[in-house]
């Protein structure tokens, strides 16, 4: 697919069409020669570029003999009728072309070297380039690296220093914030950090036990009945704590951390353990997170979807208001009976049994009625309600014809003419002008 290829294709295919002396299907009249010359001489039939191609006939067309260019091509020697070889005649023009191939091949071999030199170089030159450029930016690079660790380590010098300075400040103010029964026993006590302070306080006056007491407490920790999940989480971490002061020379805090997840899952209420039953790979602070959320959420559900308290109300029922009704007066007037309205029907009668229909128009579509068992009760569709007095709690008529509220308006000043007349002598008559209203208002309602 190169340049040279190309290059040597054609050229291979231009000494073929020289070697094989193609001629196109033209009628040519050979010229006349000698039974000697037949099989020594090569006869040139190539025509030139100006003559024209002439189509003939079939039978005017003669069959040429490509044995000899075939032979010549694969450079065979060609015998004679007797099949000996002859001399050195037979194969001038192979060895013509064979000189001249040789030469243009090498040639063409001396023209691809040159052109490959020149790609090689090419591409030597633009690697040595990009080699170049690389080194540059390497080297640019390393400069800066070296200009930061520099910086880094005057940086790491100051906060050295500032370290120092901040744990000094940090003994001295903690040794005199110091109760007095603990001050005497670290006076002495060379203690560079704030945290060797604390170990050697804990180990003189904390609670002596191993590690294995501290590792049983929190196996066997877990999350009571009414429990805030808070408490737990707090009860857990002062016991991984714990352990982590106890091991304070070899901890490994990977296998005490794992420890203290396990035994937070399995502490858990059930619900909330199948939760985060997938979490036991996970830190410490995720799983609390996460046990936290579906704490709460369970806590929202309890009052979403939990029983209803049962409300304690105070009921006043009938029969009680009846009663004390019926002792706080002794006028009882004439009862009506609960149902004044009640009436008993005969049940309607199925859809089928109804009389045909006189008028041409058809029956609506109706559904068929529900045959309600017998009761004694009459339907609750006809049952008048029971007349009951709010203001006397008498049952049996209604407020506005209620004789009490009427006699206890009667007493008000100012309501003498709602009441009846009376026979009275001590009583003065009222004035015309009222009896002439009363007797029209009597008049009035025996007419209605």
């Amino acid at each position: 697919g190169c340049r040279a290829g190309k290059s040597f294709k054609s050229w291979k295919k231009r000494v073929t069409e020289q070697r094989l002396q193609l001629v196109s299907y033209s009628y040519i009249q050979p010229p006349e020669v000698t039974t000697n010359q037949k099989e020594t001489e090569v006869i040139d039939l190539t025509l030139s570029d100006d003559e024209e191609t002439v189509i003939l006939p079939p039978s005017e067309i003669e069959v040429l003999d490509t044995s000899r260019a075939i032979q010549v091509f694969n450079h065979e020697e060609i015998p004679d009728e007797s099949g000996a070889i002859p001399g050195s005649n037979t194969n001038k023009f192979s060895d013509k072309m064979t000189t001249r191939s040789k030469t243009e091949a090498a040639v063409m071999q001396q023209a691809v070297a040159e052109e490959d030199l020149l790609t090689m170089q090419r591409q030597i030159e633009s690697r040595e380039k990009r080699v170049r450029d690389e080194a540059r930016v390497v080297e640019q690079r390393r400069r800066e690296l070296e200009a930061d660790n520099q910086n880094h380590k005057k940086l790491r010098a100051e906060i050295e220093q500032l370290r120092a300075e901040i744990s000094e400040q940090r003994r001295s103010s903690t040794r005199s914030t110091l109760p007095p029964p603990s001050e005497p026993p670290v006076e002495d006590e060379a203690c560079e950090t704030v945290t060797e302070l604390c170990n050697r306080l804990k180990d003189i006056f904390g609670p002596q036990h191993t590690v294995d007491h501290y590792r049983c407490t929190l196996v066997n920790t877990y999350m009571k009945s009414g429990e805030h999940i808070l408490d737990y989480i707090s009860q857990i971490k002062d016991l991984s704590e714990a352990i982590i002061d106890c091991n304070r020379q070899g901890a490994n805090l990977v296998e005490i951390d794992s420890l203290t997840v396990t035994s937070f899952i399995n502490g858990l209420t059930p619900d909330i353990r199948s939760e985060l039953r997938g979490m036991r790979s996970a830190a410490l602070n995720t799983v609390s997170d996460e046990a936290v959320q579906v704490y709460n959420q369970r806590e929202v559900d309890k009052t979403r979807y939990g029983k209803p308290k049962a409300e304690q109300r105070k009921v006043q029922f009938y029969e009680s208001n009846r009663a004390e009704a019926t002792a706080r007066t002794s006028y009882q007037p004439p009862q009506r009976p609960a149902s004044p309205y009640s009436r008993t029907e005969q049940p309607p009668l199925p859809w089928r049994q109804m009389p045909p229909r006189r008028d041409s128009s058809p029956a609506p579509p109706t559904r068929p009625i529900r045959e309600v068992p017998g009761t004694t009760e009459p339907p609750r569709r006809f049952a008048a309600p029971a007349r009951f007095c709010n203001y006397c709690r008498i049952p049996g008529h209604d407020v506005h014809k209620c004789r009490k509220r009427m006699y206890n308006n009667a007493q008000r000043p100012g309501n003498e003419p709602l009441l009846p007349a009376r026979q009275d002598p001590n009583r003065e008559e009222a004035p015309k002008r009222v009896q002439t209203v009363n007797q029209e208002s009597e008049n009035d309602t025996s007419q209605t």
